[in-house]
């Protein structure tokens, strides 16, 4: 007997035959919408997974920047801030919202605007100040103070979208405020 798979993988969902109707187009935007604000070209490429074609999706779109459901540029300032909120880097965030469809000049922007209610120095000495802590569990305090340590973390850090000056200045002072 031939079983039923368990999900549907995006191969294996339907689409539909008829062009979709451009009110539905919308309703289906509106929906992604209320689970979590998107930027344009990322709703854009949603509907055009669910079937829907240029001219209902570019109709819907300009519908909802008209209607203000749909703002780039506040978009990206509140995934920013979001994404700072977890530690996260200049560079990362930067490159997440490029991958977002967000424009490079609109991402810095957002970045300004978003750092300016959590500076950078902060966010990561305690993105180090945790990272310490599970290192000295995992390997104790000698490894988190010897170099390999210090760059492990380093690297890590630098991982989580930050460069290696300030990295390495804020580790160099946990480091040293842990031996103490």
């Amino acid at each position: 007997p031939c079983r039923k798979p368990r999900y549907a993988s995006p191969t294996m969902r339907r689409r539909p035959t008829a062009p979709p109707d451009p009110a539905q187009c919308y309703d289906a935007a509106l929906r992604m919408l209320s689970y979590r604000f998107r930027g344009i070209e990322e709703l854009r490429r949603k509907l055009r997974d669910k079937g829907f074609d240029d001219t209902a999706i570019g109709d819907a779109i300009e519908r909802l920047t008209r209607e203000q459901w749909l703002d780039d540029e506040r978009f990206a300032v509140a995934y920013a801030r979001t994404r700072f909120q977890k530690l996260l880097g200049g560079r990362r965030v930067v490159s997440e919202l490029r991958e977002l469809g967000i424009d490079e000049h609109l991402a810095a922007d957002a970045l300004i605007a978003a750092a300016e209610d959590e500076p950078e120095d902060a966010r990561i000495r305690a993105l180090a100040e945790k990272r310490v802590r599970i290192l000295v569990r995992a390997k104790g305090r000698e490894f988190t103070a010897s170099d390999e340590g210090r760059q492990r973390l380093i690297g890590w850090i630098m991982k989580q979208g930050y460069d290696y000056g300030a990295a390495s200045a804020v580790v160099r002072e946990v480091v040293k405020s842990l031996s103490s």
